[in-house]
Formats: structure tokens, C-alpha cells, sequence
């Protein structure tokens, strides 16, 4: 459901943006991490969360499509702003081919330690995803990170039911 594949943040560094050797860099300086997004209002990511005892899991209750972005740098997204959450609302959108964006309802943000957060993303169930879709594309802005991953609602089935 997405929690398999991280998105490289290395890629924001300085010398990989403008060339050069990383001997000059800062040898203390903090190396940046992996996203982690997951398709978190899946059934099968709930009970797994819930039998692992996840605290790091979101907690959230309600009928929405949930998506989680994990591993946030704080600083990046400057979440730690009164109002960021209303303003990361407005940039979260699944899209869907041939259909309007389905834009978020709610967006969460909780500290997770280390100068991280994650960010849960809600969406409407009121627009119903059925798995005849081809894909779905979650985009996010947090600051100057941009997120874009695909979910494919025919990989997202257990024993024949579509679970988002």
C-alpha cells in the first residue's frame, strides 16, 4: 500500500543540485532521510498497525481516504507554524484520470522526534474510488519538498475487496 518505497531526500542536497565534491561538505552536518508514504486508511495497514502496537501510527477515526507522508523534516515544511496544516490542505490532491482532483478535507500534523513529523492527508470518501481505476496519483507541496506517488487500486485488493 506504498510503505515499501521511501523517496531519497538526498537528492536536495547542495552538490548533487549544483555539481561539486562532497569532500568539501561538512562532515557533521545531518544527512537527510526518507519519505515513507503509505495508503494508511487501508484495512490491511490498519491491522498491521494495530497488532505491531504502532505508536508512531496516526491516529485518526473516521470515513476518509488516508494518506501518510512519515519522516517530514519539521524544518523543511516549517510545520511547526501555527496555520501550516490549513495551508498543507490546500496543496494535497489525489488524482484520478479523466476526474476532478479530489482535494483534502483534513491534514494532521504530528511531531514523531528528531526534527520529523508525519503528515496525514484526508480526502473525502464522498467521491468513491472503485478498483476499475487505472491509478491514482497523491501529490503534496510541505514547504519546498514536493510528493508524488502512485497507487494502483487493482494491487489494492485482499480477497477480491478494494481496500483504500
Amino acid at each position: 500500500m506504498g510503505g515499501a518505497k521511501g523517496v531519497g531526500l538526498e537528492s536536495l542536497e547542495l552538490t548533487n543540485l549544483v555539481g561539486g565534491s562532497s569532500r568539501h561538505s561538512n562532515s557533521t552536518a545531518k544527512k537527510p532521510g526518507y519519505l515513507v508514504l503509505r495508503w494508511e486508511s487501508a484495512t490491511p495497514v490498519r491491522q498491521a498497525e494495530s497488532k505491531l502496537q504502532d505508536a508512531s501510527a496516526p491516529d485518526w477515526d473516521g470515513e476518509y481516504y488516508a494518506v501518510a507522508i512519515y519522516g517530514v523534516p519539521i524544518e523543511a515544511g516549517r510545520l511547526d507554524e501555527a496555520g501550516q496544516a490549513a495551508a498543507l490542505k490546500q496543496l494535497g490532491v489525489l488524482k484520478r484520470d479523466g476526474m476532478k482532483d479530489l482535494k483534502a478535507a483534513k491534514v494532521e500534523i504530528t511531531a514523531s522526534g528528531a526534527g520529523l513529523a508525519t503528515v496525514l492527508y484526508l480526502f473525502p470518501r464522498t467521491k468513491t474510488i472503485t478498483g476499475e481505476e487505472k491509478r491514482i496519483e497523491f501529490f503534496a507541496q510541505l514547504g519546498h519538498i514536493s510528493v508524488a506517488q502512485y497507487f494502483y487500486p487493482r494491487e489494492m485488493q485482499l480477497q477480491g475487496k478494494l481496500e483504500l
